[in-house]
C-alpha cells in the first residue's frame, strides 16, 4: 500500500513539474517568436535602440528556453526542445 501511495505521489509530482514546464515554456516561446517576427519584418522601421532592446529580449528568452529544456532533459520529462541551440 505504501508503495502505491509513493507511486501516486510521484505521478502527481511529475504532473505538477510538467505543468510548470509547460506554463513557463509557452509564454517564453511566444515572446521569442514575437521578437523574431519584429526583427525580421519591422527591422527597417525600428531605431537602433529599439533593435538593441529586441536583441536583448531575444537573447534572454532564448537563454530561458535553454534553461527550461535543460530542466526537462535532466528530469527526463520527455518534452521536445522549444528552440534550437543556435537560436541565441
Amino acid at each position: 500500500m505504501t508503495g502505491e501511495l509513493e507511486n501516486g505521489d510521484e505521478r502527481l509530482e511529475l504532473r505538477d513539474v510538467e505543468t510548470a514546464i509547460h506554463n513557463l515554456r509557452n509564454p517564453v516561446s511566444s515572446i521569442w517568436s514575437a521578437v523574431e517576427y519584429l526583427m525580421e519584418d519591422a527591422a527597417e522601421t525600428l531605431t537602433q535602440e529599439q533593435l538593441r532592446l529586441l536583441r536583448g529580449i531575444e537573447e534572454s528568452s532564448a537563454l530561458m528556453l535553454q534553461i527550461i529544456d535543460g530542466i526537462v532533459k535532466k528530469g527526463r520529462l520527455g518534452s521536445k526542445p522549444a528552440v534550437s541551440s543556435d537560436a541565441t
